[in-house]
């Protein structure tokens, strides 16, 4: 009796982690069933690195599942824009600061002397250069803060082959605050004609 004690003591010193398969699973994909198999131990976590994976469709399924709930999150993640104010009219119907023609003028004739001093009439690149023409005149004409003026820049570039041009122009005016300026630019191989607007906005 003795010696049946001592050897169930010892058994339980000794005693280790016994692995226990559970019976294998079902996983029905398409007209076909696939069994897969967890090994668990004795405390009833699956032992990492056993076991078969999941099929390919019932993966490429879960994870499309995971990326749709993502992208179901995501716009309420989003900060809330602030409304836009609208501001009422205040009736004034004179500008504190003139639209000038004298200094609008003068900033046309220094840019396009500026622009196009050397250059040469190219169909592909001239209406680029009319662009840029037209941002850097009207980027100085805002640094003179004309009130309440919307700023309005036209640019006409051509090659000079002593042809004629008429360029006209039709707009609803107000004499009394509206107005605009013109200026004509050539060298041998171009012209460019510039128009500038300065409309009163209430």
């Amino acid at each position: 009796m003795a010696d049946d004690g001592g050897a169930r003591r010892g058994s339980g010193a000794r005693r280790k982690s016994i692995s226990v398969k559970d019976p294998p699973a079902e996983v029905i994909s398409g007209n076909k069933r696939h069994s897969t198999t967890v090994e668990k131990s004795k405390t009833g976590k699956a032992d990492e690195g056993k076991g078969d994976t999941l099929p390919g469709n019932l993966a490429g399924k879960l994870q499309s599942l995971f990326t749709q709930t993502e992208r179901a999150e995501a716009p309420a993640l989003k900060p809330l824009r602030r409304p836009k104010l609208i501001y009422q009219n205040t009736f004034r119907l004179w500008p504190y600061r003139f639209f000038s023609n004298d200094k609008v003028r003068s900033v046309l004739e220094h840019t396009l002397e500026e622009m196009l001093g050397n250059a040469k009439y190219a169909s592909n690149t001239s209406n680029a250069t009319a662009m840029k023409i037209a941002e850097k005149v009207r980027g100085r004409i805002l640094s003179f803060r004309f009130d309440r003026y919307k700023i309005i820049v036209l640019v006409h570039i051509g090659p000079l082959n002593r042809q004629g041009l008429h360029i006209a122009m039709r707009c609803l005016w107000d004499p009394m605050r509206d107005s605009y300026v013109t200026h004509t630019y050539k060298n041998p191989s171009l012209y460019c004609n510039c128009c500038v607007y300065g409309i009163y906005f209430e």
